[in-house]
């Protein structure tokens, strides 16, 4: 038994083949835009070798590893202690319960480079950036 296939049949089978592929386009091109959008930054603290916290969030303009984590105290809602000298660099005390300088020395890298931490408010974050504060 032949079936014929009528030329209506055809151009439907292949309209609907074309809606499909460009549907199937605007999907992975919306994906992709999103995923570009709302990149985060990320900051982890290791308050020692077994106990670490981690935060995402979106970077604002011009935010700086001490707004991340500023921010990060508020939503994680831990201590966070620090000061700002005459000098205008910034003297950190306590993340947690991690005083500074009391057993130990709160270190910071940003995306696997070391950061001084008096500096920590100057230097610029941006979206995929990895912070990291180790307490050592």
């Amino acid at each position: 038994m032949k079936t014929e296939i009528s030329p209506k049949q055809v151009i439907l089978t292949a309209v609907a083949v074309i809606i499909i592929g460009v549907g199937f386009s605007l999907i992975k091109t919306s994906f992709n835009k999103g995923q570009v959008q709302n990149q985060q930054a990320a900051l982890v603290l290791y308050f020692d070798q077994t106990q670490k916290r981690i935060f995402e969030g979106d970077v604002t303009d011009n935010m700086s590893v001490l707004q991340a984590l500023y921010a990060s105290s508020l939503a994680g809602n831990f201590d966070f202690r620090y000061s700002v000298e005459r000098s205008g660099k910034i003297q950190l005390y306590k993340i947690g319960d991690k005083i500074n300088d009391l057993g130990g020395q709160w270190y910071f890298y940003l995306n696997g480079n070391p950061i001084n931490i008096g500096d920590i408010d100057l230097q610029k974050i941006n979206k995929g950036d990895l912070i990291e504060a180790k307490y050592q």
